[in-house]
């Protein structure tokens, strides 16, 4: 087990002040981030938290989960030769569980878990599945000479993170993607599900669980992005993007989603379209994305989406209701695919019901501005009040000239936001 303590302090006041107790939110900056190493000479510090979950009956406490480590793009770089690739600086940079808690308007962090193989003691890493090969497959750089890491098949790219009910943790990722079930103590991974796995399939069977292949159409590193457990044991994953299905095109232009509700007793799934907003000013509709998700209750959900480009950016909050969705029977919905009808209304004329959403909390009026970046982690403290954290990309970034790396002063904060009504929330043992 990795153990740090990390500080932070309350560094932002909302117009009205957050010590007014009628003022929308509170915000925390992590001031100490724990050092990862050195390279070219500059410190890397933790951060990439991708997902936010509150432990249930804590003192403000929760989970976060890290992504794949440092990694910046170098697709444009001469010897790319027009591969996706990424550099990573640490390519033994292991994703880790880490458990935050708010004190005395600081953050802090009580431990944290760096996330084990679930066939060997080792930890995982983030590096690229070999095995994907061509499909949504990146190379691995250490060096931005081209110096390249071999691809680990339990490569590990986490974006999600919620507390089960059986002293797990439960984490999605985005490379394959996936579903990993932990123990809560010590991080080790007791179960995965995915669609097809490599050569481990067979020979790993007691702990690899089937998804649907569709899940393979995933734009790249449009995975599964967020990540949650409902009172009765059910599993929600929403994935970042719309899938490629049947191809590239359609998955830029439609805005239908899905979600994915998963059965852990039984690895009995099934699937349901969420509908993206509309491309608006400079937001292209391929631009949208989901940051996170999080349960009411049974039928209710939270879902962050949002989208940045050029002068507009958006980060939205929205309540939503999967009672009377459709789930998909199959891949082939009246001859086109689920994707291919584009938008809620159409979807509904062939007979198929997207869930339904209502606008809950922009994040843009509480203090979550450009500077931050991406919002990434989202969850509820209690029936009026929800969590939301930043993604830093670890405060680096690649020159121009894509051979060196620089800072980009982005830091992590959490935000306390008060919902304009309140939420119906059940717990477990509500």
């Amino acid at each position: 087990m990795l153990l740090f303590l990390l500080a932070g302090c309350s560094s932002e006041k909302n117009k009205k002040s957050t010590d007014d107790q009628n003022s929308s939110y509170k915000k925390f900056e992590l001031l100490s981030p724990p050092e990862i190493g050195d390279f070219q000479g500059m410190k890397f510090y933790e951060g990439g938290f991708s997902s936010l979950s509150y432990i249930p009956g804590s003192n403000l406490e929760f989970y976060a989960v890290n992504d794949r480590g440092p990694n910046l793009e170098m697709n444009d770089h001469p010897k790319a030769e027009g591969n996706e690739v990424k550099l990573f600086p640490f390519p033994d940079y292991s994703p880790k569980v880490v458990r935050l808690r708010v004190r005395n308007n600081t953050l802090q962090t009580a431990f944290a878990m760096a996330v084990k193989s679930p066939v060997s003691k080792l930890t995982t890493s983030g590096l690229p599945p070999a095995y994907l090969q061509n499909e949504n497959s990146e190379t691995a750089w250490s060096e931005p000479n081209a110096t390249v890491v071999q691809g680990d098949d339990w490569g590990l790219d986490a974006e999600g993170i919620t507390v089960g009910n059986d002293n797990d943790i439960w984490i999605c990722e985005e490379y394959r993607p996936s579903i990993w079930r932990l123990f809560d103590k010590t991080a080790k991974t007791w179960e995965v599900f995915a669609p097809a796995f490599g050569s481990d399939q067979n020979e790993h069977s007691d702990i690899l669980k089937p998804l649907p292949d569709v899940l393979r159409k995933i734009r790249p590193n449009r995975g599964f992005e967020g990540i949650t457990m409902t009172p009765n044991g059910m599993i929600w994953a929403a994935i970042q993007s719309p899938l490629q299905n049947p191809d590239e095109k359609t998955g830029n232009t439609t805005r239908l989603n899905r979600l994915v509700k998963l059965n852990p007793k039984t690895g009995e799934t099934h699937m349901f379209l969420y509908e993206m907003n509309e491309a608006v000013g400079d937001i292209r509709q391929k631009d949208w994305k989901i940051g996170d998700l999080t349960a009411v209750n049974d039928s209710q959900l939270l879902v962050l989406e949002q989208a940045e480009k050029g002068n507009d950016k958006f980060a939205d909050v929205y309540l939503v209701d999967i009672n009377k969705a459709t789930p998909l029977q199959d891949d082939n919905e009246s001859g086109k695919t689920p994707e291919q009808f584009l938008y809620a209304e159409n979807a509904q004329n062939h007979g198929v019901k997207t869930v339904t959403k209502t606008h809950l909390v922009d994040l843009t009026q509480n203090g979550f501005t450009k500077e931050h970046g991406k919002a990434e982690g989202l969850t509820i403290v209690n029936d009026t009040t929800i969590a939301v954290m930043n993604d830093n990309d670890y405060g680096v970034r690649l020159s121009d000239d894509l051979e060196t790396v620089t800072e980009t002063n982005v830091k992590t904060y959490l935000w306390l936001i008060k919902t304009p009504a309140a939420l119906s929330v059940k717990r477990k043992n509500d």
